[in-house]
């Protein structure tokens, strides 16, 4: 029987918002520190829209980034349109539940900025929720972005998902898009095909995959297919899912 996850003793204004990111190094600016799927109940009662019986992915998140850094979150998003149109329409705190008044939209962008880190660990937050829906084929997907009293810099994210491997995938692949446009500004390369690739992938799961049938499949040259295939391989879509804890 699943158990729900212990969360940290704050207040519901402190557990969704935190201003005070920590100050230290690392490679790179978003790290993945855990990911885990299940049920967690604990979490329900703050999001409306979360749905009775769906499971959720729980990824744990650091963040080591200046918030003055920052500045170039709408440069962020817009990059990210380029591939996944469907974030401009998202909703964003709906049916906030909230001790204070939901945070206005603003600089033409559905996501509610709450300054600080917290926008990047959100940001990470929608980029799974669509990258679920298109490879999951999920309808409708609902997250909650999770901040951490201390350390400061630590943020939980739990995004409903239609299975583990797809939810690992689609975490993997948000934080390493987000790191790329924070340190190299710009996405990775072939982004787009990425995302192409794996929705293939995810569609037909029992069949094998290699840079040569990739190449027959989608029409690509030798070249292309194998960067695709290993790029994969390092986001864990060819990877067996066992790593991962299910509470």
């Amino acid at each position: 029987m699943n158990k729900s996850p212990k969360l940290p003793m704050t207040s519901l204004k402190d557990i969704l918002i935190q201003k005070s990111p920590a100050k230290t190094n690392t490679l790179n600016d978003i790290k993945i520190t855990s990911i885990s799927y299940g049920s967690y109940k604990a979490v329900s009662y703050l999001h409306r829209n979360f749905r009775k019986g769906v499971k959720r992915m729980r990824v744990g998140l650091e963040i080591n980034r200046s918030s003055r850094k920052n500045a170039r979150f709408l440069f962020i998003f817009h990059q990210l349109l380029q591939v996944l149109p469907t974030l401009a329409s998202h909703q964003c705190c709906e049916r906030w539940m909230g001790p204070e008044v939901a945070p206005e939209l603003g600089n033409g962008i559905p996501m509610k900025k709450l300054g600080g880190n917290t926008d990047l660990a959100h940001l990470i937050e929608h980029i799974m929720i669509d990258l679920i829906c298109r490879l999951g084929e999920m309808k409708t997907c609902s997250g909650l972005t999770c901040g951490y009293q201390s350390p400061r810099n630590r943020f939980d994210l739990f995004v409903e998902s239609s299975g583990k491997k797809v939810g690992a995938f689609s975490a993997n692949l948000a934080v390493f898009m987000v790191n790329s446009l924070l340190m190299d500004k710009k996405l990775p390369p072939h982004t787009k095909e990425t995302i192409q690739l794996a929705k293939l992938v995810f569609s037909n799961p029992r069949r094998k995959y290699s840079p040569a049938n990739i190449g027959a499949l989608c029409n690509w040259d030798v070249s292309l297919s194998k960067y695709l295939h290993r790029q994969l391989e390092k986001l864990g879509l060819f990877h067996r899912v066992k790593s991962l804890s299910v509470a």
